[in-house]
């Protein structure tokens, strides 16, 4: 199987890099992979990564839970109990900004965030290019298969857990910004790898997954973009309970027994979070922007 090489950092062009981690796909190959960090910016990226039309193949596993629309263990349970609570937190946060209006989930996966917000009065749509998601969703969402589909000018444009995915990340997210009217609403979430429980479980840590998760970013890195983009930084949240769930998937990664693996995750998301009220570092961040 064929790599390819990133010669190029997206944010600020340099060439030269350095190696980081090396680390396995846990969820699916198994294959092992690089993350490699520009010299100028500290981008982390995936480097070597999968040729960009291999990479579907590495979202085909029961095991990528976000595509899925039921539960097989009881670690999926919990994932699908935070969401639940999250989406409402989510769209709690984002009409404290924004009043409502047309909003675009960009990378929407099943549906559920869409969901909600349509229940609650938004005018949505939404974009997601795996086709067994597509299909788990409900069928009343407006769900475009490619971006090309997408069109007219969107209140908020919102990516949660996204921005890490996408392969060409300048170019969509100056197509993303476009759809934005003026004034408009960005919403990024996405993993910190500055966090506690990312130090904490280094090459282990769930919130890499490579090679699905082609950029691991900073603060400092989604500060740059949104300047290359000319979009006005607003605000900075966390997601608290993503801490949790990626600290009990890390254990299990280090085949940790399956209750013990609980309770020590349950531990590292406790303990990442208290010492992010410091430092500002949460294992998820949302990013809010306006154009």
């Amino acid at each position: 199987m064929e790599s390819q090489l990133v010669e190029e950092c997206p944010i600020c062009g340099n060439r030269q890099f350095t190696s980081e981690l090396h680390l396995r796909d846990y969820a699916a190959s198994h294959r092992e992979f690089m993350i490699k960090s520009c010299t100028n910016c500290h981008l982390w990226l995936t480097n070597p990564r999968p040729q960009e039309q291999e990479l579907a193949q590495y979202y085909t596993t029961s095991a990528y839970i976000s595509h899925q629309k039921k539960s097989n263990s009881l670690l999926d349970t919990c994932y699908f109990l935070a969401r639940r609570l999250m989406l409402h937190r989510k769209l709690r946060l984002i009409e404290m900004s924004h009043s409502k209006g047309r909003l675009l989930d960009y990378g929407c996966g099943t549906g559920a965030f869409l969901d909600l917000a349509r229940r609650k009065g938004w005018q949505v749509c939404g974009y997601e290019p795996s086709l067994q998601a597509r299909h788990a969703a409900n069928p009343n969402l407006n769900i475009a298969a490619t971006p090309t589909e997408l069109s007219g000018q969107y209140d908020v444009i919102t990516l949660w857990h996204v921005l890490e995915h996408i392969p060409h990340l300048i170019e969509d997210l100056q197509r993303i910004s476009s759809l934005l009217k003026p004034g408009g609403l960005l919403i990024v979430a996405v993993p910190n790898r500055e966090s506690w429980d990312a130090d904490h479980y280094g090459s282990a840590w769930a919130g890499f997954d490579v090679p699905r998760h082609l950029w691991h970013f900073s603060r400092s890195n989604i500060a740059a973009l949104f300047s290359n983009l000319q979009l006005s930084p607003l605000a900075t949240k966390p997601l608290l309970l993503d801490s949790f769930y990626v600290s009990i998937l890390s254990e299990q990664y280090l085949k940790t027994p399956a209750p013990l693996a609980l309770v020590k995750g349950a531990f590292a998301g406790l303990w990442s979070n208290l010492a992010a009220r410091w430092s500002g570092h949460y294992s998820s961040l949302i990013y809010f922007a306006r154009k």
